[in-house]
């Protein structure tokens, strides 16, 4: 009879220590790589002027983008982490007008990024804020049916954002937040005679699948 008895109280002290413990963090030290898919709301600001009209909108385009990332991050104190990233999008996202005739069509296409992020491990999550600098390339093209034109020019700017990053031991997924804005550009062309000023800024929602070495 002892040993059904003995092979229940072992039984029972494992199942106390199991609740009794709690769930290990994650680890989120190393240097990591992921792949991006993102939901890309790019806002257009512009002022269009031919020498004696000047008009200006704005206008919003949804895209789908795709991206990389690269990082390392250290796990301080515990359950602080720290790191740094560096990583590029590519974004349909583009805006179409016409103006006198002349069709113009403008694309925010390619972000490259590099950035700090800061967070907390909780269990095998991490919650985290990040911020850094941009450099987006917007694209112009114009066409009024006989003579068609681009031009393309890149603008810094400066990115802000926050996630929650889950550890799937080497593997992890993630889901993010990021606002950017680019600083003031402008295009002419004598051939149009037309000037354009542009202001630019995206909100991005992305989900993100990576491997952490």
């Amino acid at each position: 009879m002892g040993g059904p008895i003995l092979t229940k109280y072992l039984l029972t002290a494992a199942v106390a220590a199991l609740f009794a413990t709690p769930a290990a963090a994650a680890d989120f030290a190393g240097p990591r790589v992921e792949a991006r898919l993102t939901y890309d709301r790019a806002t257009l600001e512009a002022t269009l002027s031919d020498g004696f009209t000047t008009i200006s909108n704005s206008d919003k385009d949804t895209g789908i983008g795709l991206g990389a990332e690269a990082g390392y991050d250290a796990q301080v104190g515990g359950n602080f982490v720290v790191g740094g990233y560096v990583g590029g999008d590519w974004s349909s996202a583009a805006f179409t007008s016409e103006v006198d005739g002349v069709r113009s069509r403008l694309e925010l296409s390619r972000n490259l990024y590099v950035g700090v992020r800061a967070g907390a491990a909780v269990g095998p999550a991490l919650l985290y804020a990040k911020g850094g600098y941009s450099r987006g390339r917007i694209k112009a093209v114009l066409d009024d049916g006989t003579d068609r034109v681009s031009d393309s020019t890149n603008r810094g700017g400066w990115h802000l954002g926050a996630g929650v990053e889950v550890g799937l031991g080497k593997a992890y997924v993630k889901g993010e937040y990021t606002h950017t804005e680019y600083n003031g550009s402008s295009f002419s062309d004598a051939d149009f005679g037309i000037d354009a000023k542009l202001d630019a800024k995206r909100d991005q929602l992305t989900a993100a699948v990576g491997f952490r070495f």
